[in-house]
Parts: structure tokens; C-alpha cells; sequence
């Protein structure tokens, strides 16, 4: 809409000049012509007068236009209308990524990753004026939040509302950590338990997992170092995320059918606690 109604004032202004020029040149025309006539001459005078100040006066509204153009322009791109870099410029930006000079502004930071670098506190991708966010300048544990500030991503049952100033809820799936999303209604973070690793994996033989391995020449037949060794009175270790809190009775574990009551730690380990 700025380049249209530039366009426009120019046109406009342009066509001004096109008549004022055009009036300077009629006065000229009647001077020449009056044979002397003080009533032509006094004529042609004024004509001249009043056309060049309304040419002096259409020079200054384009200059000013220019002026209030250019500091629109760059006060909506966000460098205050003065150039911060040069066209195909390129930069280094935060955890290994790069941005490139468009337009006289920086662009995006791109290809940058936080995670070998999970200290990382500022996400603003770029040098312009004003906070540009990039979540990808934050360690996988941390989100960029609307200051351009890493902040740790949001638990299951708690708040993922992105603007807490208004009585909406604004969900942001990027405040929520891994295998949670945003429930556009509570605006908090929900999701079901996932399973990320069981423990301890394998080491029993293949034709009897009662039997302990290191080798295949531990066994008849080879030796299993890769399943997770369910035998009876095995104990095992199952880690994941959103399994809640520990409640006796209702937290349970269910193999191939099967559910078994889940056990505090503590009551296995004391030295486990949660």
C-alpha cells in the first residue's frame, strides 16, 4: 500500500508540475505577444508569479512526501529507513546459522541449531530493530518466547499460553515439550505417555532367556543383546514422558494384555525418588 500511495502523490504532484510549467510558459507566450501593452504585461506578470511559487510549493510537498514515504517505509520494515547491511550480505547468526541481507535488512536466521548448545538465551534472529523469533536458536528444551528470550518449554498440565496479557487463549504447541501439544482450550500442555526406553536390553541367550550372555559363545545358538529381557522376576526399567504422577492403585503398566500395578520407587530403591 506505501509503493501504491507513492505512486499516487507522484502522479498527482507530477501533474501539478505539468500545469504550473505549463502556465510559466502562457505568461512568457503573453509578454512576448503584448506589443508593449502595460495591461498584457502587468497580466503575464502575475501569472508567472503565482506559477512559479505554486511550482516552489509543489517541489516542497514532493520533497516532503518523499521524506514521510521513506520513514513509513522504514518504520514498517523495521530499520527506521536507513540501510543496516548490504544487499547479499551474509552473516553469521546464533548456533551455527546464517542470515542474508534483503532489501537493506537482515532476513531470517537459517539453519541454526541449539542443540550442542543448550545455554543459549537469546532467539532473536536477526540484528533489525525489534524482536525477529526463531525457536530454532533455543536448545530442544527451551522455547522463544515474544521478547526473543529462551525459556524452558512447558510440562504436561501447564500453561502454553503464548500472550497471558488478555483473557484469551493464545496456544502455542511451541511452548510445549516433547510429545505435548497446546490444547486450544485450556491453553495448557497435554499428551499421552510415551515410552522412550526400556531397561536393562538383552543379554540372554536366544534358546533360554533365563540363561545370561556377553557373547554368542555363551549360548548354544547365539546371544541376545538387543530385546528387552522380560522373563519372569525380571526387573525392568521403562522410562518415557507424561506418565503423571505416581498414584497408588491407578498407575499401572500393561504387557500384551496384561496390567500390572505400578510400584513407587522408593519401595524398590530408596534411593530412587521419583
Amino acid at each position: 500500500p506505501r509503493e501504491m500511495v507513492g505512486r499516487i502523490i507522484n502522479i498527482a504532484l507530477g501533474f501539478l508540475g505539468v500545469i504550473a510549467l505549463g502556465l510559466i510558459i502562457y505568461a512568457g507566450f503573453l509578454w512576448m505577444t503584448s506589443n508593449g501593452e502595460e495591461d498584457k504585461i502587468s497580466q503575464a506578470k502575475k501569472i508567472l508569479v503565482s506559477a512559479s511559487i505554486g511550482l516552489a510549493v509543489i517541489l516542497a510537498s514532493w520533497a516532503i512526501a518523499t521524506f514521510v514515504i521513506s520513514k513509513l517505509s522504514g518504520a514498517i520494515s523495521g530499520n527506521g529507513g536507513n540501510n543496516l547491511c548490504t544487499n547479499g550480505q551474509s552473516s553469521s547468526c546464533g548456533c551455527g546459522g546464517s542470515m542474508v541481507c534483503v532489501g537493506g535488512s537482515w532476513g531470517g536466521c537459517v539453519g541454526s541449531d541449539c542443540s550442542i548448545n543448550p545455554h543459549q538465551t537469546s532467539c532473536d534472529a536477526s540484528p533489525n530493530p525489534g524482536c525477529q523469533m526463531e525457536n530454532n536458536m533455543c536448545a530442544p528444551s527451551d522455547y522463544c518466547d515474544s521478547n526473543c528470550a529462551c525459556k524452558p518449554k512447558a510440562g504436561a498440565g501447564e500453561s502454553c499460553d503464548a500472550d497471558v496479557s488478555n483473557a484469551t487463549c493464545d496456544a502455542d504447541n511451541n511452548m510445549c515439550a516433547q510429545y505435548l501439544s497446546c490444547d486450544a482450550t485450556t491453553c495448557t500442555c497435554f499428551g499421552p505417555p510415551v515410552i522412550t526406553d526400556v531397561s536393562p536390553l538383552g543379554g540372554f541367550c536366544n534358546e533360554n532367556n533365563n540363561k545370561a550372555c556377553d557373547t554368542d559363545s555363551d549360548c548354544a545358538t547365539s546371544c541376545n543383546l538387543d530385546t528387552p529381557n522380560g522373563t519372569a522376576n525380571n526387573f525392568l526399567t521403562i522410562s518415557g514422558k507424561n506418565f503423571g504422577e505416581y498414584a497408588a492403585g491407578q498407575s499401572q503398566v500393561v504387557f500384551m494384555g496384561n496390567s500390572l500395578n505400578g510400584r513407587n520407587p522408593s519401595e524398590i530403591n530408596p534411593v530412587c525418588v521419583n
